[in-house]
């Protein structure tokens, strides 16, 4: 904190005031949101009902507020709209069973955007 002191010094004695004056530093956004692991994998057995959980993806932000927020989404490789993730989770689940003789496998790509109005990066 700082404080700031007015003197008036045109008058004898001279008269003063102090008042404290807190500033506060505010967040920009700029830093990106980073995965903890580089790549996820996950296993489902084949005609498990819709709705199971396969695996959490997890970013975290070294921003604060509002820039620290993190939106999950998938944006490639969701074949047949098969899986969904919860958008502040990261929690990736069936949406329908899964065949294992019609798709043995999934590469999905998820992005973990912040929340941020505008970026300073």
């Amino acid at each position: 904190a700082f404080q700031i002191r007015v003197i008036e010094s045109a008058v004898s004695p001279p008269l003063s005031s102090v008042v404290p004056v807190t500033i506060n530093i505010t967040d920009q956004n700029d830093h990106d949101p980073v995965f903890t692991k580089p790549i996820y994998g996950g296993d489902q057995d084949e005609n498990t009902r819709s709705g199971q959980s396969i695996i959490s993806v997890v970013a975290s932000d070294k921003d604060s507020g509002v820039n620290k927020a993190i939106i999950y989404k998938i944006f490639s490789g969701n074949v047949r709209n098969s899986f969904a993730i919860g958008n502040t989770s990261g929690m990736i689940w069936n949406t329908a069973p899964l065949d294992h003789e019609q798709q043995p496998s999934y590469s999905l790509k998820v992005t973990a955007e912040d929340q941020a109005f505008s970026s300073a990066r």
